[in-house]
């Protein structure tokens, strides 16, 4: 992931305002990365949890918060042994931001994750649109991206129901067809650096005035609701 990705401070404002509705007040985040999430969760005054598999993600959240470190697990979420370090009723949402497209069975991670938190809301943020997958997409590791109805499918088949599913960040999709796609930047170079702080001052506030206009056209991502 490149760095400049933690400070694109009017992307995950807007982010954040866009899920903020949809989260409950008990929020386990899956794969918490930088921990941009966690900062605009935990300021909303709701309670955040984290769970990672890379034991470097998990330390940095603890180091930055140690009064709350055992908020912050170590490990696979889809086995027992880390569910039971969570207490009984401590969960309402489980938020998954840019993880499940690292998975190669989408389908069977998410029945672990609906046999695990039966009650829990799902939401999540995933790449989208097939067309765009490109050099940045083979560098992060992403098996895929999504379409709404490809997002539809896969909730159904782990046994989701889908309440809401819009795609995100339409001019989003144009940069990362022109970054991945056409130019070929690489993930950690200097370019793609320049290209997320540009996109982030003068591209995301175009993207959020269109908005609702586009929610059911295209976006750089789709956002996913389901219980």
């Amino acid at each position: 992931m490149n760095p400049a990705i933690a400070g694109s401070r009017n992307y995950y404002d807007w982010l954040f305002r866009t899920l903020s509705p949809l989260l409950g007040r008990k929020v386990l985040e899956i794969g918490p990365g930088w921990g941009q999430m966690h900062d605009l969760i935990s300021a909303s005054g709701r309670d955040y949890w984290a769970v990672d598999t890379d034991r470097g993600v998990i330390d940095a959240l603890r180091s930055r918060n140690p009064a709350r470190a055992d908020r912050f697990i170590h490990g696979d979420i889809t086995t027992t042994a880390v569910r039971e370090r969570l207490a009984p009723g401590s969960v309402d949402t489980l938020l998954l931001m840019n993880v499940l497209e690292h998975v190669e069975d989408d389908v069977s991670f998410l029945r672990a994750l609906k046999t695990g938190f039966p009650d829990c809301r799902l939401v999540m943020q995933l790449p989208a649109l097939p067309a765009l997958y490109g050099r940045l997409d083979k560098e992060a590791g992403h098996y895929r991206r999504y379409t709404r109805a490809t997002a539809k499918m896969t909730l159904a088949s782990s046994g989701y129901a889908a309440e809401q599913i819009f795609y995100f960040n339409f001019v989003g999709a144009l940069t990362w067809l022109a970054s991945s796609r056409l130019a070929g930047f690489s993930l950690n170079s200097g370019g793609t650096g320049r290209a997320i702080r540009f996109n982030d001052r003068f591209i995301i506030p175009v993207s959020f005035l269109l908005e609702p206009f586009t929610r059911r056209l295209a976006g750089q991502s789709v956002i996913a609701v389901a219980r």
